[in-house]
């Protein structure tokens, strides 16, 4: 018996049906939609004021030369007082705020400003400002406590001790604890700011003590 054929097409075997082709029509239905052209960005001015990445361009070098230049200014007004009624004028700020210990500042910008120089990084240059300022306040406490003086004393009487700093964190120490008391609480942090200045870790410091003393039994 002869196959039937249907003019659309061949006869489906199992539903009977024919399948007619798909029209070119029918496929740029079905075709993925084209994706949309990417646009150029606008190119970012590298040193557009508005920029609140404006400071972190700036080198470490040249922070650290920066450093440098405000630790010799700081040396010229604190130590010789060689620059003028502004030089007078800084000497009297950072006297009145850490005392005799203001001899100490312009090393500690100059050591801030030797580390960026050599590309140390922000990172280390930020420990070594937290350990710096530590053992300034500690040192300045613990002259506070060993002067003697009292939040009557005088600004220049403060100035011949620690300071601002010295009697901010002294004094209170001083009533709460007693002036041993709180010269122990100093010294603790005074070693403290050490440690983060030098980053010595503490085992190792603990470490390098021991040993010293076990030398000095021997």
């Amino acid at each position: 018996m002869a196959t039937r054929t249907s003019k659309s097409g061949p006869v489906d075997a199992k539903a009977g049906s024919t399948r007619a082709p798909a029209s070119p029509r029918a496929k740029a239905a079905t075709a993925s939609p084209p994706k949309p052209a990417h646009r150029a960005k606008a190119p970012v001015d590298p040193v557009s004021l508005e920029s609140p990445s404006l400071l972190t361009r700036v080198s470490d070098d040249a922070w650290g030369a920066v450093l440098l230049v405000v630790a010799l200014l700081l040396a010229l007004s604190v130590w010789v007082d060689v620059t003028g009624p502004v030089g007078r004028g800084v000497d009297v700020v950072v006297g009145g705020l850490f005392g005799t210990l203001a001899l100490l500042v312009p090393p500690v910008f100059a050591v801030l400003g030797v580390a960026l120089v050599r590309d140390r990084g922000r990172g280390v240059a930020g420990r070594m400002v937290l350990g710096a300022a530590m053992s300034l306040v500690a040192g300045a406490g613990l002259v506070h406590l060993a002067s003697g003086l009292h939040a009557s004393s005088t600004s220049e009487e403060l100035r011949q001790g620690g300071g601002l700093a010295g009697m901010g964190v002294g004094a209170p120490l001083r009533a709460a604890l007693s002036p041993w008391g709180g010269g122990l609480v100093l010294v603790i942090l005074l070693l403290g700011g050490a440690l983060v200045l030098t980053g010595t870790p503490f085992g190792v410091a603990v470490g390098a003590i021991g040993r010293g003393l076990l030398r000095v039994g021997a």
